[in-house]
């Protein structure tokens, strides 16, 4: 439907069936002077109609959560179950180095769980011996089975 106002304004009604997109509704559009204003828009989670503001995207907070709580879902368990080994080789090497400095079997860290795959940076000294941290304590092999541990509070 085409019509025009008094004032010289060309406005079109445009009515899109959404069906053939899956979606049981329609949306209306209102497209005046190059501008398209969405007239009936939808909430991104629930399908309802919203009402308001013409850019609002969700009916409440809620369906604002459910919606980016599902867009992340994914890449959010696969961090977190890092951060979670992390967090525990931290606390581990925490544990075992009280004064700041330590020298432990290599069994009795994985006795206690820690993860050797896992560590959050490299230091490597001058003389080519390497350094693992997890956050600011670092551990090093030092052959026989025995790691001394240390604690680093400027990384």
């Amino acid at each position: 439907m085409v019509k025009k106002t008094s004032n010289s304004f060309w406005f079109f009604f445009v009515n899109i069936n959404l069906s053939q997109f899956m979606l049981p509704f329609n949306i209306s559009f209102l497209i005046l002077k190059k501008n398209l204003i969405l007239m009936d828009n939808i909430c991104l989670d629930c399908g309802t109609i919203l009402m308001g503001r013409v850019d609002k995207k969700f009916c409440n907070d809620q369906c604002r959560n459910n919606y980016h709580n599902k867009e992340n879902r994914e890449d959010s368990s696969f961090i977190r179950n890092i951060n979670t080994i992390l967090k525990k080789n931290r606390n581990i090497l925490k544990r075992l180095t009280p004064t700041g400095k330590g020298k432990v079997k290599k069994q009795e860290l994985v006795t206690l769980g820690f993860n050797f795959k896992y560590f959050t940076n490299l230091y490597k000294t001058k003389d080519n011996r390497l350094y693992y941290f997890v956050y600011e304590h670092g551990y090093i092999d030092l052959g026989n089975d025995y790691f001394a541990l240390v604690i680093n509070e400027k990384i």
